[in-house]
């Protein structure tokens, strides 16, 4: 016998827009005028229906699926900041370490 679908409601695809946008689940919450409680199992819902692991893949998934449009995410300022900037102005130095080391992997091309 076929599998149907499993559908996203339409709440769930708001908390997916939501998180997709960088809130966390109490903003969720906050944004929608329900429990933080209600917000995980919005977002663990789409992404039980959508068959992804996170929220993260979830959200690949419905913008993979078309059930959410690139236009629909919105980086916040902070995160449009750091999106933008160089990497190596993101990178930290390695605790206690005078000469200023960028801390992380460098990739030779």
């Amino acid at each position: 016998m076929a599998r149907l679908p499993t559908i996203v409601t339409p709440a769930q695809m708001e908390a997916l827009r939501l998180a997709a946008n960088g809130l966390t689940a109490r903003q969720i919450a906050t944004r929608l005028n329900i429990s933080e409680g209600a917000a995980h199992l919005r977002l663990n819902g789409a992404a039980h229906a959508l068959g992804a692991h996170s929220r993260t893949h979830a959200v690949a998934l419905a913008i993979r699926t078309g059930l959410m449009d690139l236009t629909e995410v919105r980086l916040t300022d902070g995160a449009q900041k750091h999106a933008t900037e160089p990497l190596h102005g993101r990178l930290g130095t390695a605790p206690g370490c005078s000469e200023g080391k960028p801390v992380g992997r460098a990739t030779t091309p």
